[in-house]
């Protein structure tokens, strides 16, 4: 009988081992779990930071190109707007011209077919 307890006393105490070994492994398991959600948080957290500056970068560089498309598409404008106004500033002097020689040379049309070759010709 006293074997039996001493077989018995013994197994509580390796079972109360094996019971505070496994507590502690638990233990050790959760703290690395909670090390290793804080380094991922970390990351997480990094890589949101990193990724928003991105974003407003770039937003920064299409705002500043859209500036840039629309300054020349205004210069363009311009430069169109006054090149049209050269070229119909050109034609007046030359039809005033034509219409100055013809009237010179006493033609009846007012120099209508002169104007129109001249015209032609300036094309």
């Amino acid at each position: 009988q006293q074997a039996s307890e001493t077989r018995a006393a013994t197994r509580a105490g390796a079972d109360s081992k094996l019971h505070r070994a496994l507590t502690a492994t638990r233990k050790e398991l959760k703290a690395e779990i909670k090390r290793s959600s804080n380094q991922l948080r970390h990351v997480f957290h990094e890589v949101d930071e990193k990724t928003q500056a991105s974003i407003a970068l770039c937003e920064h560089h299409v705002s500043s190109s859209l500036v840039d498309v629309a300054e020349m598409q205004d210069r363009l404008d311009r430069s169109i707007a006054a090149s049209e106004e050269r070229i119909v500033e050109a034609l007046t002097r030359k039809l005033e011209q034509l219409s100055r020689e013809g009237s010179a040379s006493g033609q009846e049309n007012s120099g209508g077919e002169h104007t129109r070759r001249g015209l032609v010709g300036m094309l």
